[in-house]
């Protein structure tokens, strides 16, 4: 169950939020799913789509990315990372990506 969020020139995005995940850390995880839009001339602006996961800490409004994966327009992976729980984590405000109330508001994952 994707549900739209956003489009840009470039692409659209969208978050499941019918399935609730949550990392090692006890900390809820957000899946997102990336697509590319079609531009002016009817083609896209790329093939295939982007699965990334983030951590979101409540407390202070900020995610961890702990998995990537890019799948092509044959379905085959061509890039996938996985981080465990004893990766060291870049932390970034969910409002230097996105909309802060708007995502949080989407994923409902800080009731």
């Amino acid at each position: 169950n994707w549900v739209f969020f956003y489009k840009n020139t470039e692409d659209a995005m969208y978050i499941n939020n019918s399935k609730r995940e949550f990392y090692g850390d006890g900390l809820p995880v957000v899946s997102m799913m990336f697509t590319g839009v079609m531009k002016p001339n009817g083609k896209p602006t790329w093939l295939g789509k982007r699965f990334i996961k983030v951590k979101v800490n409540c407390l202070n409004k900020k995610v961890a990315l702990i998995a990537d994966a890019v799948v092509n327009s044959n379905g085959k992976v061509t890039k996938s990372i996985v981080r465990r729980e004893n990766y060291k984590f870049t932390w970034v405000p969910i409002n230097k990506i996105t909309n802060q109330a708007r995502f949080l508001a989407t994923t409902k994952v800080c009731i």
